[in-house]
């Protein structure tokens, strides 16, 4: 009599267990590490977009105070502003709403973004050009998504001295 030799094509269950525990393992790291990319980035997405309306807004009252003839701040911590007189008699007015900074009703930042804490200082000593001082605080605004790494904010803040002070 012959032996006869079965062989056996398949899996053992140890093995499928093995397989698939090995699959879950590797499945969840990979997706740890996308979690953690795609929140950095929408962190960093957040921080561009509110770095990018405060220094614009800075920059444009910044310019204007630095070539003004006259500039005069409000007194009201309510509503502050800023008004600045060109050379040619022109008048701007920059305000602060507690959402956004405005240029003469028009708005210098995004709506998905929020200003506040904003300050115009003016200081005027006799016989020295005015320094005007501005500060204000930017932050993210997204009333859909309240998650954290989502949230950014940045303050700004500078000192302009009057050039053309008459």
């Amino acid at each position: 009599m012959s032996l006869i030799k079965k062989k056996y094509f398949g899996f053992t269950l140890i093995e499928v267990l093995v397989f698939i525990s090995m699959l879950i393992v590797i499945l969840s790291i990979s997706f740890s590490f996308f979690l953690i990319t795609f929140n950095g980035s929408s962190k960093s997405g957040a921080l561009k977009e509110v770095k990018q309306n405060g220094e614009f807004a800075l920059s444009l009252m910044e310019k204007f105070a630095l070539s003004a003839k006259k500039v005069e701040c409000s007194v009201d911590p309510a509503s502050p502003s800023l008004t600045v007189t060109m050379l040619d008699g022109t008048s701007t007015v920059f305000s602060c709403d507690g959402v956004k900074i405005s240029s003469n009703s028009s708005s210098l930042t995004d709506s998905n973004v929020v200003v506040s804490g904003c300050v115009f200082t003016c200081t005027a000593n006799p016989g020295t050009p005015a320094m005007v001082g501005i500060g204000y605080t930017v932050e993210m605004f997204d009333n859909v998504s309240l998650r954290t790494n989502e949230k950014a904010g940045l303050s700004f803040s500078t000192k302009v001295i009057v050039r053309n002070q008459k």
